[in-house]
């Protein structure tokens, strides 16, 4: 059998062969005496349209078996014959007409089914695209943008006005997040940034440099204070990984042990499937970097805990709890590379397709529908890196946008200095009543970088000079630096200064030291 395109037999399939046809009639009418030519050609006609209808769904469902099998092949990367679990009780064609039913409206008896639905990521990317607006964003942009290239990497590129157009509107609306926010990153939501960053990074864009914002160091800014009064929980933590990792700057050690700290002892995180999901998808990309064996073995052990819980989350029937969060477990198990049949995955994957709505939709939101997509592509959000800008780049190599994979957030002094001068200054931290709290350091930076990033450069070195700088309408204010926090009581508070005699009047989001400077902490009392 051949089926044509989107799984359809072809036209000399479908109808009986007219010899053959012939051929019985005239054997029919040797018995049953000689007919009109009216009625012979009547009866053909019936014969014809009675092997039509006999032949046809049968074919129908086997072309249809063929997408059901592809799809279990391009995500589970094997054919759900060989699984164990429930799938193994449901032959192909079983899934098949499951798949048949529940994607196409019911038909009466004496109806023949006109067309086979295509593959559901087909149909779930062809929605997606539907639902476009007139400015060609979508009510949630970049993660449309970001379902729709991992679906397939050669959606945006240079020939497709309409993609261009839509990460156009992307770029537009954060670049109108950012003015809303007095063009401070740090205001903007990690979460949110984080969707943007991963969008940006997919469709070959340098988020390193977004119209001379620095997105990733934002993140990375925030990563370092985590957890704050607005970003508080794992699941925001791991996408913030995610984005650092996938645009190629290296994860940190700290970023490790923070997501080892906050793991529970069941190797989940705080709001379940979702949040352990997301830190499989980040830890599976920073395990991949160039890394100590330490940490290496960290991000094992952390990861080893977090498959484990969501394997035990999965239900009899495949899924993770609702289609939201079973696209994502399914991204999460795939990042995972698991041997398919221990985590059910043909389960999983026919109790989703089975609840894809006729115009190709998942669930009532639509965030549910652009998580679903890339699973059923057969790819995750750890993906998002720059092998696919290898493999289809959509700008020259030569144009300043074009994604640069090495640049290191914080150790800028390793840059090749063909772009900025770099300039050092000395860091020192000293207590008026701690004798034990005194430390020095040397930071090298390129010019114009604000003490908030030398404090924060400072702190990943020496954990000395880590520190706490609750976020006020001011800028941030140093409340604590390594073990001593301020005291109201005592009027004992951390005052920065020039040398040891010069108070500094900015805080340390806006003041910029030049080379050479030696800038102090100094823990005193205040009369």
């Amino acid at each position: 059998m051949n089926c044509g395109p989107g799984g359809k037999p072809e036209l000399h399939e479908r109808l009986p062969n007219t010899r053959e046809t012939e051929s019985r009639s005239r054997s029919e009418r040797s018995v049953a005496g000689d007919f009109s030519g009216k009625d012979r050609n009547h009866h053909r006609g019936d014969t014809a349209r009675m092997a039509a209808r006999i032949l046809l769904p049968v074919l129908l469902v086997l072309c249809l078996g063929a997408v059901a099998t592809g799809l279990y092949e391009r995500v589970c990367g094997m054919d759900p014959e060989f699984t164990t679990g429930k799938a193994t009780t449901t032959t192909t064609g079983e899934t098949a007409q499951q798949l048949l039913s529940d994607a196409q409206p019911r038909k009466q008896d004496n109806e023949t089914p006109q067309q086979i639905p295509p593959d559901p990521s087909k149909r779930a990317a062809r929605w997606l695209i539907m639902m476009r607006n007139a400015a060609y964003g979508w009510a949630d942009t970049p993660n449309a943008i970001l379902a729709l290239q991992l679906a397939n990497d050669t959606w945006f590129n240079k020939q497709d006005l309409s993609s261009q157009l839509s990460v156009k509107q992307m770029q537009i609306e954060l670049l109108s997040k950012i003015a809303r926010r007095g063009f401070h990153l740090k205001d903007v939501p990690t979460g949110e940034l984080s969707h943007y960053v991963l969008a940006l990074t997919a469709t070959c864009q340098n988020p390193r440099n977004f119209y001379g914002h620095n997105l990733l160091e934002a993140i990375d800014r925030a990563l370092f204070h985590f957890p704050t009064a607005e970003f508080n929980n794992f699941y925001q933590f791991s996408q913030g990984v995610l984005a650092i990792c996938g645009a190629g700057a290296p994860v940190k050690p700290r970023l490790i042990k923070d997501l080892a700290k906050g793991q529970q002892a069941d190797g989940g995180y705080p709001f379940g499937v979702d949040a352990t999901a997301m830190s499989i998808l980040a830890l599976s990309c920073a395990e991949k970097q160039r890394i100590h064996k330490h940490d290496k073995d960290e991000i094992k052990r952390v990861f080893g805990k977090a498959v484990n819980y969501l394997r035990i989350q999965q239900r009899p029937d495949g899924s993770f709890g609702n289609q939201h969060n079973t696209g994502l477990a399914v991204q999460a198990m795939i990042a995972a590379n698991l041997e398919p049949a221990t985590w059910r995955c043909p389960d999983a994957l026919t109790t989703l397709t089975r609840t894809q709505h006729q115009d190709g939709s998942f669930g009532q939101f639509f965030q549910t529908t652009v998580q679903v997509l890339p699973a059923l592509a057969g790819k995750t959000y750890a993906d998002v890196n720059r092998i696919m800008c290898e493999m289809a780049p959509i700008m020259d190599e030569d144009e300043e946008s074009f994604l640069m994979t090495e640049y290191d957030l914080y150790d800028p002094e390793e840059e090749p200095n063909h772009y900025v001068s770099n300039m050092t200054v000395q860091y020192t931290i000293h207590s008026d009543f701690h004798p034990n709290v005194s430390a020095s350091i040397e930071i090298t930076v390129p010019s114009n970088t604000s003490f908030i990033d030398i404090m924060d450069l400072a702190a990943e070195r020496d954990e000395r000079f880590r520190y706490e700088a609750p976020d006020t309408k001011w800028g941030h204010y140093v409340s604590a630096i390594g073990e001593v926090t301020e005291d109201h009581d005592e009027k004992r508070y951390w005052t920065i200064m020039l040398d040891p005699d010069i108070s500094i009047d900015e805080g340390i989001d806006h003041f910029i030291p030049d080379d050479g400077d030696h800038v102090i902490f100094r823990y005193r009392k205040y009369d």
